[in-house]
């Protein structure tokens, strides 16, 4: 927000929050916080310290906000803010820092005062709680390790010019004009070459007035120069005009868009992550009144400062959603695109290599055609090239292993295998460049995208991509009752594979894994957490599941017994007259990393003690 435009804010604000009691504190994101204030309709000021945007204003009573996070800074402002009231407001006109003053009596017995210090300047806000000595209570800063972390009392942002717009004279500010350059009037500040990366004036060699001047933004001078021929005296009328409009008024506030916004029309294409949040930055612009330099911009004009900076918050949440969600869905198809033309160049070497093996063939003929055939151990053999006009001698490399014949026959195979492999390789080229084709596309779409649908829409195609990649056949079902229908089936062909299954003689299913990757596969991806899993212990076997639908806290005792002993039979210690069986529910066991298959760890466990058997009720078909 521009220096003028939070004075502005400031001036509408203050008659709103004096003597607002802080009623409650919650935070939305990790730079947001809202001051619920204790009135008849209990509105709400939002604190926005993102660095591309920082921001504050003040909302009504049907904005609601859940929490969603919570930190040590807004335990820090809950323990002295709330039940606290605010007894002042003030800034100085030359930079973008708030003070809160407020009044708590935490301590009944004493009145404590306190400071909350908003330092909205980007791309570093901060904000900072300040007992009465000017004591550093808690901070939030955007840099983490700044050299102000360490300060135990607060000092301000120190000046960064030597001159102020309410302290400079009218002799200092012509002869500061002689020095600095001024936009020209012709020059649209949308776009050019050469120009301002945030203005779009051109760039000159003289520094501008703005990087000398402190506490007026390049639009506002951009604005005193319009029209004014740079004559000294015409410009520090029209300054002086603006900061009296600035604190007297009358004021319109606008919202100017100078790029297009995804919420009005189009969003500017994705050019890099680096560069995403000056971009956030650059496309609006809010001012509490119309500017002339402006003219011709897009804009929107709204009855009070603080309604237009609700929007244009709502403007910087609904872009930055969606630039996340573009950056994110185009380093997905950016990882995708890698992943192919990796393929694509491994599979052209391939290509490459198979076709060279034509040679092979010529090999295989040349040493069928000898009349006499070499006995092995040999590593050359020179033969005439019956395929070459001149009739020249070339050289047959051999495996000295072999004879010649047994070589023309590995050579022969050799092209056969190359041969088959040509043509599958060449539809896998195919079909790999068609989907690169597919991945540029979609980045050209992402990159173009105008809003959160359009995102979705550019995805599509790699979603039946990836569907067809998976299935390994036809397009991906688009119907979910069908996609539904064919994951069970799939799960009950994996489970009928994987496990035989038992019914226990009160009802209840009992599922006992065939192999050592069956048991993971029975343990890990079929059993629910509340089954109750069992092992014999002490020796290898087979991992057994007892299903539990009801999600009882202990198996019925008969199951419990069964399933113990079909764990005792389907292992190693099948033979012993009685032995122990570890059991507990699959939500504690686990499998360590890189063990080997079967092997799983168990958090806690109960045993009982069993003889081998297969339970009454047989194996279930």
């Amino acid at each position: 927000m521009d220096n003028l435009t939070l004075e502005v804010l400031l001036h509408e604000l203050r008659p709103l929050l004096l003597q607002k009691t802080i009623q409650k504190l919650k935070q939305t994101s990790d730079r947001t916080v809202l001051f619920a204030l204790r009135s008849r309709r209990t509105d709400v000021l939002t604190l926005c310290l993102d660095p591309s945007h920082p921001s504050i204003f003040l909302t009504g009573p049907e904005n609601k906000f859940s929490e969603n996070v919570s930190t040590d800074w807004l335990s820090t402002l809950r323990k002295y803010l709330v039940g606290g009231r605010i007894v002042n407001l003030s800034k100085n006109l030359t930079e973008r820092v708030l003070f809160f003053d407020f009044e708590s009596r935490r301590v009944p017995s004493r009145l404590e005062k306190l400071t909350l210090v908003l330092e909205l300047i980007p791309p570093r806000p901060n904000a900072l709680l300040l007992n009465e000595s000017q004591a550093i209570l808690g901070a939030f800063l955007a840099q983490k390790g700044s050299f102000r972390m360490e300060q135990s009392y607060y000092k301000p942002p120190e000046a960064k010019s030597a001159f102020s717009i309410d302290q400079i004279t009218q002799e200092e500010f012509q002869l500061l004009v002689g020095s600095c350059s001024f936009p020209p009037e012709s020059e649209s500040p949308k776009t050019g070459r050469g120009r301002d990366p945030l203005t779009g004036f051109e760039a000159r060699k003289q520094p501008p007035l703005w990087s000398k001047l402190s506490g007026i933004s390049p639009f506002f001078v951009r604005e005193v120069a319009y029209g004014a021929a740079n004559d000294p005296e015409v410009l520090w009328e029209r300054l002086q005009s603006i900061l009296k409009r600035i604190r007297y008024g009358p004021y319109s506030p606008q919202i100017y868009f100078l790029k297009p916004s995804p919420v009005f029309s189009t969003v500017a294409k994705v050019r890099s992550a680096s560069n995403k949040t000056a971009e956030l930055a650059e496309k609006i612009l809010v001012v509490p009144f119309p500017l002339d330099s402006l003219e011709g911009i897009q804009h929107r004009e709204f009855p009070s400062l603080n309604a237009s900076c609700i929007e244009a918050y709502q403007i910087f949440c609904t872009r930055s959603h969606f630039l996340k969600r573009q950056q994110s869905l185009m380093s997905t198809v950016s990882a995708h695109l890698r992943k192919k033309s990796r393929l694509l160049e491994g599979l052209r070497t391939d290509l490459r290599k198979n076709e060279s093996f034509e040679l092979y063939r010529k090999y295989a003929d040349l040493l069928y055609a000898q009349r006499e055939k070499s006995a092995s151990g040999q590593s050359m053999l020179r033969v005439v090239d019956l395929f070459d006009q001149k009739q020249a001698e070339i050289e047959v490399p051999l495996d000295p292993r072999f004879s010649a014949i047994q070589n023309a026959n590995r050579y022969s195979k050799l092209y056969q295998k190359a041969n088959r492999s040509i043509p599958s390789i060449r539809r896998r080229i195919q079909q790999v460049e068609g989907e690169i084709e597919l991945l540029d596309f979609q980045q050209e779409m992402l990159a173009n995208a105008e809003a959160v649908d359009d995102l979705e829409k550019a995805m599509e195609p790699q979603k039946k991509m990836d569907g067809q990649n998976r299935v390994g056949r036809g397009p991906c079902p688009v119907d979910g009752r069908s996609a539904a229908k064919d994951a069970s089936v799939h799960a009950q062909s994996r489970l009928r594979k994987a496990v035989k299954s038992f019914i226990s003689s009160e009802g209840l299913s009992i599922l006992v894994g065939k192999s050592s990757k069956d048991n993971d596969i029975l343990t890990l991806k079929i059993a629910n957490s509340e089954d109750f899993w069992f092992h014999v212990a002490g020796y290898g076997g087979s991992h057994v599941v007892l299903r539990n639908p009801e999600k009882l806290a202990m198996p019925p005792r008969q199951s419990l017994l069964e399933a113990a002993q079909l764990a005792a039979y389907f292992s190693q210690a099948r033979n012993a007259p009685k032995v122990e069986v570890h059991y507990t529910q699959r939500k504690f066991v686990s499998k360590p990393k890189g063990a080997k298959p079967g092997l799983v760890r168990l958090k806690e466990y109960k045993s009982v003690s069993v003889r081998p058997q297969l339970p009454g009720g047989g194996e279930a078909e």
